[in-house]
């Protein structure tokens, strides 16, 4: 998205020019059909905000907040308008999105998704660690790692791989699940030195739909966490 940002502001910033100097047009396409469509995306994202919030029930001050600004840009957005304060209308939309896209990315992204590897990265560049580092069975939060430290991080998906792993004589880091570290990989010479939660994965198939109904449900599966383990073996 950042290539096409200035291109999008060029296009914007003219589209509010030409609409100070001719006069409106009234058609879906023209100045009122495009200012409608903002405000009804804006009012839209400020109720599916305000829901998320009331699932959840918690929650960092960011999120709790984004509903609200998001309401309040709509609203000048439409009463900037009727004056016809183009200028200030521009203001209000701006600071509406910086502030919306400020708190998405410092508050409601990483409570949603939880980042634990933000702290184990932190953990590892702390020690100037030079050895290998794994995960086990955890997806994308590989990648996530290995940009965090600037290393290479490799998935390990089997007892027999995490046992191959660990005959070296340097220093080694493993990330691990709770659950997968007592079923599967449990009795290895490794210790905890570090420890986060991550979110436990939802999958509503068959009767697990019903339970969208249910706010109470539902919000104890949205907040469910399990602990997740920095290992190594020295």
């Amino acid at each position: 998205m950042l290539p096409c940002c200035p291109v999008f502001a060029i296009l914007t910033a003219k589209f509010f020019s030409d609409a100070e100097k001719t006069p409106l047009k009234t058609g879906i396409l023209g100045f009122k059909g495009a200012h409608f469509i903002s405000f009804l995306i804006l009012l839209i994202l400020s109720i599916f905000g305000a829901t998320g919030v009331f699932i959840y029930g918690t929650g960092p001050v960011g999120i709790f907040l984004v509903p609200l600004i998001l309401l309040i840009g709509a609203i000048s957005f439409i009463w900037f308008f009727r004056f016809k304060s183009y200028g200030k209308m521009v203001f209000s939309l701006s600071l509406s999105m910086v502030l919306t896209f400020s708190f998405l990315s410092g508050d409601v992204l990483p409570f949603v998704n939880r980042y634990p590897m933000k702290k184990f990265s932190n953990y590892i560049n702390q020690e100037k660690f030079k050895g290998p580092i794994a995960v086990y069975k955890l997806g994308n939060n590989r990648a996530r790692l290995g940009v965090l430290t600037g290393r290479t991080v490799v998935t390990l998906y089997s007892r027999i791989e995490v046992e191959k792993f660990l005959r070296t004589n340097q220093k080694i880091y493993l990330v691990v699940k709770q659950s997968d570290l007592e079923k599967e990989i449990s009795n290895l010479e490794m210790k905890i030195v570090e420890d986060d939660q991550i979110r436990i994965k939802i999958n509503f198939t068959g009767n697990k739909i019903m339970n969208l109904f249910d706010i109470g449900k539902l919000r104890q599966k949205l907040n469910s966490t399990e602990n997740l383990y920095l290992m190594s073996n020295k």
